[in-house]
């Protein structure tokens, strides 16, 4: 997906996986009007995988359906890409993958999030698999500042 003029009035969030939790947070945090959504998988080719399934679409949109309320979500995230730079200056990170996977996605964060005085980056890690915050400090560092 091209790459769109960034509105930084929102909040930028960036969902890393391709599975179901992944496209679930993505549609859900791109059904809101003030995210800006990007999916980000390392896969080499999970990203053009999942944007060539969602334009095969009728209208191109991802579709939740929630049953209990007999309503459709859709939403399509700003930028759907492999490029670990669309990790710069996020607001929320969501890692959405099994614990194998962890680490390659932590180091990326590392390496293309630069936490400030005045902005942090709040990651999350889905599903919070025990072990995790001794990779986290393993890769970030006992004090790191996200």
């Amino acid at each position: 997906m091209a790459e769109q003029k960034i509105d930084e009035s929102k909040q930028k969030i960036i969902i890393c996986g391709g599975g179901n939790a992944a496209h679930v947070f993505c549609g859900l945090s791109a059904s809101q009007s003030n995210n800006e959504v990007h999916l980000l998988s390392l896969y080499k080719t999970e990203a053009k995988d999942f944007e060539t399934a969602m334009n095969k679409t009728e209208d191109k949109l991802l579709t939740i359906d929630v049953a209990k309320s007999h309503k459709l979500i859709k939403s399509k995230p700003l930028n759907i890409t492999n490029d670990p730079k669309c990790l710069a200056n996020a607001d929320v990170v969501i890692i959405s993958l099994p614990a194998f996977a962890h680490a390659q996605y932590l180091n990326a964060c590392k390496e293309n999030i630069k936490p400030t005085k005045d902005k942090k980056t709040l990651i999350a890690i889905f599903p919070g698999a025990s072990g995790v915050e001794c990779e986290w400090q393993s890769i970030m560092g006992r004090n790191s500042n996200f």
